[in-house]
This record gives structure tokens, sequence and C-alpha cells, in this order.
């Protein structure tokens, strides 16, 4: 079984539910039988996607064994469990400290490649040992995150080795890092709790050694993922929220300028994300039916490329998203990593 972990980009369910109310020439072709999923597995997943109101209704069914029987486990979230308030809770307000942070508007370069391309994108998978990861990380006391930073500095500095325009050659670099806030503050939330770090790089920058990008990148997360500044940046958040005439704006006119705000400023202040989920488990009731694991981030609209990498049972995978056919980013981060 692959558990796939996937975020659409502005995804709307009534697309999907609509659909035969919008082609009304159209035909629904179910594809309920599975080939390699146990009866018991199936008979489960039935009964989960019972309980969504909104659905085109199947039933999922196989030739396949009965198969081992489902144990009970804590480990799953309990569909029946009343939720609580904390779970539900905004953090970012709750953490939000001072006055507003003022929103970075810097524009930096922006790697070539298809922005604007609407038919879809493509991903480039590469699967390493996370051990071997970690040990080149450790050759230079650095964590992985901080190593897979600075690869995709130097990958994009060869990038522009290759740009005409002497503006755009020179262009600052700056790399979207998140950070899991859960990891820095108390929190049993199960809303969105997370931030970034932009660490920049200028042309000057280029003549460092791999070993003081390191030491200039870790110390540049050190102090934007420093508690106050985090709360500082939570401000943002927080006072966007508060203010009046957001508080009380119909949802549909809020979400098209809060999104095309995201887009002129919150997009354009960075290269590409290097988004590192870590190490994963689900328990071994449940890491035995699961073979692998991978994590995709979409190319956003202003920017061709994305990079995320997740860690589960001794490998990590490393995606690269990207439209159109690219400036052949991929392969260069790739074979300077390996």
């Amino acid at each position: 079984m692959f558990y796939f972990l996937h975020p659409y980009t502005l995804y709307k369910d009534y697309h999907i539910l609509n659909f035969e109310k919008d082609y009304p020439n159209s035909k629904i072709i179910l594809l309920e039988q599975n080939y390699r999923s146990t009866k018991t597995i199936l008979h489960a997943a039935n009964n989960v996607i019972n309980h969504n109101k909104s659905k085109i209704e199947k039933n999922l069914w196989t030739e396949n064994d009965d198969g081992e029987k489902i144990e009970y486990t804590k480990q799953i979230l309990n569909y029946r469990e009343d939720i609580k308030e904390d779970e539900v809770s905004d953090d970012y307000v709750r953490y939000a400290e001072g006055k507003k942070n003022k929103a970075n508007k810097d524009i930096v370069f922006r790697i070539p490649g298809d922005y604007e391309k609407e038919d879809g994108y493509r991903v480039i998978k590469s699967r390493l040992i996370t051990q071997e990861l970690l040990n080149k990380a450790h050759k230079y006391n650095t964590s992985l995150t901080t190593y897979l930073t600075v690869k995709m500095v130097e990958t994009i500095y060869k990038i522009q080795d290759n740009i005409e325009d002497i503006k755009t050659k020179v262009q600052d670099i700056q790399i979207m890092v998140p950070i899991n806030l859960r990891n820095k503050f108390e929190s049993n939330t199960l809303c969105n709790f997370t931030l970034f770090a932009l660490p920049k790089y200028n042309i000057e920058d280029k003549i460092l050694t791999t070993e003081q990008l390191v030491q200039k990148t870790a110390n540049e997360l050190k102090k934007q993922f420093d508690i106050i500044n985090l709360r500082k940046m939570m401000g943002i958040n927080a006072y966007t929220q508060k203010a009046w005439i957001i508080k009380y704006m119909p949802l549909i006119i809020k979400e098209k300028i809060l999104r095309n705000v995201y887009r002129m400023y919150g997009e354009r202040n960075s290269c590409i994300s290097v988004s590192n989920f870590g190490e994963i488990s689900f328990g071994k009731n449940i890491n035995k039916y699961i073979e692998d694991v991978e994590f995709v981030l979409t190319p956003r609209r202003n920017a061709a490329y994305n990079c995320s990498l997740i860690s589960y049972n001794g490998r990590t995978n490393i995606c690269i998203s990207m439209r159109g056919k690219g400036c052949g980013l991929e392969k260069i981060y790739m074979e300077d990593i390996y």
C-alpha cells in the first residue's frame, strides 16, 4: 500500500461531485474492483467512506482473500471522539506577540521555467538511503535541512551562470524553509501551524565554499527560528485576522483578496521551497501495511519548481515538481546531492 501526501492547489470537491450536472452527456465509469488489497481492508475502507456525506456512491470489492484482521489501536484518530477545544485552536493568535511584523516583500531571482502553465506538472523523484544523506550533512556538522538548502543555493548559482541578462544574473537568491511550530510551541491544534524562514544570498556569497554557506545558512535559520522572532512573525497572521475589514468581509471576497496578496508577495519572495517533512512512523501495527511514503508540493504560481522530501523506514524520497520543460535544475541538484 502506498500512503501518498499531496496538497492539491485550489482543489474543490464540487468539480467532481457536479461533473454529471456540468456535463449531462457524460458517462461515469466506476472502477470498483481492487486487485491489490484484501477483503478485510476494502470492507474497512468502505465503512470509512460511508461517513462522507458528499460523495459519489460506489462499493470497492476484490476477489482476493480475506487477509489479516485489523486490530484496534489508539494510534488512529477515533471519529466517535468529541473534538477538543485545543484541537481547533488558532495557535497563531494564541502565541502572537507584540506589534505586527513587517511582511517580507523582497522580489528575488525567478528560476527559469513555465510559471503560468496550467496544463499540469511533473514530478522528478529520487529515493536515497537516509543515513547516507545524514552522513553528508554531518560531514559539515549540520542538519539535513541546512545541507539540502545549501545544495539548492549552489544549484541556483549554477543556473544563474547561464543567464544572459546581467540584472537577472545578479539577483538575490532566497529559499523558503518551512518549520513545524509544534516543535517550538506546545500545541494540540489540528489546524495549520507552520511558518517559514527565508535565508537570503547575494552575488557576493557566490564565492563562499560549501562549508561557509552551511555556516551562513545555519546562523540565519537559527536567528529566524528564534522563539521571539517566531512570535513576531505570527503577528502578521493575528493582525490580519483581527482587522475589522477582514473579519467582517464575505468569505468569497476574503478568499480572493488574500489569495492575490499571497501571490503578489508571499510567492515572489523566494526562488523555491526546500521542505523537509522529516522522519515519520505510523507505529508497528500500521507500518507493515505501508511500503513507501512520498511528499509532493505543487509548483507555486510564480515559481516553476518546488522541492520536498520525507523519510520513512530508512529511505528518503526527494521530489522536485516542475512545470513545462524547466531549466535543468532537477538534474543539477540531484547530481550535486549524490
